[in-house]
């Protein structure tokens, strides 16, 4: 039996990418806030795909909570995580402080307790891999998305910390970087056809970086050229695009 956790169960990525994942050997442990939404993600996999799955509802920014929710967790055996909670956070909403610090929370601090957490379940059994959502808002700081922005920067460097801790292909941490996603996260009056991708695409390169071991993907991968184009602007140029 495989098992697999993913913490932030009820994001439609997280979702399609279980769907990927799932089948009769598989059990799922799946990870949310809200009870509602999360009983309907695991009935859907438990008739789609003939998974076991389990439920935890908790709150995702109480150390003491992930910390022995966790622990709880890595009792048995879990072959593979995915981290893929987030809100996204514009700098016309953060007008408030606490927005600043519940954005940070969610999207930094949250998904880092939860991969030190995992690293240690891993470290202990000698083997698993785990994926974690980051995003290519983490690339430059963008004048209306530095908040987000910087969140999954610091998450890039944290997965980059944890790979070359272990330095080893037994253990591995993958982040994900998606541009837009059709997802609630991005209201349907932004999306820009042309570079917005699908979740079912996303959860796909999910998959696959997973299985052969990747320490970073792009969704879709021409990603990777824009984020390439986008790094190597000069301060004065990439003040003067509006991206």
């Amino acid at each position: 039996m495989t098992r697999i956790l993913i913490i932030g169960a009820t994001s439609m990525i997280a979702e399609h990418t279980a769907r990927l994942w799932g089948n009769k050997d598989v059990e799922f442990v799946l990870i949310a806030k809200d009870a509602k939404k999360l009983a309907g993600v695991a009935a859907d996999l438990e008739v789609r795909t003939g998974a076991k799955t389990e439920q935890i509802i908790m709150d995702f920014t109480s150390p003491k909570e992930v910390k022995a929710t966790m622990a709880r967790v890595f009792k048995q055996q879990v072959d593979t995580a995915l981290i893929a909670q987030g809100v996204l956070t514009r700098q016309k909403d953060a007008k408030e402080t606490s927005v600043i610090f519940d954005s940070v929370a969610i999207n930094a601090a949250s998904p880092a307790m939860f991969a030190e957490c995992i690293a240690t379940g891993f470290e202990a059994q000698g083997f698993g891999r785990c994926g974690i959502i980051g995003s290519v808002a983490g690339e430059r700081g963008r004048g209306d998305l530095y908040i987000y922005g910087a969140s999954k920067a610091f998450l890039e460097k944290f997965v980059e910390g944890l790979n070359n801790r272990f330095n080893s292909k037994k253990i591995r941490f993958m982040i994900i970087k998606p541009g837009p996603v059709a997802t609630p996260m991005i209201s349907p009056g932004t999306q820009m056809a042309a570079i917005t991708a699908k979740p079912e695409t996303v959860a796909k390169i999910i998959v696959r970086g997973l299985a052969n071991g990747k320490r970073k993907v792009f969704a879709p991968k021409f990603w990777s050229l824009i984020a390439f184009i986008m790094r190597s602007m000069p301060a004065f140029v990439f003040d003067r695009v509006k991206i």
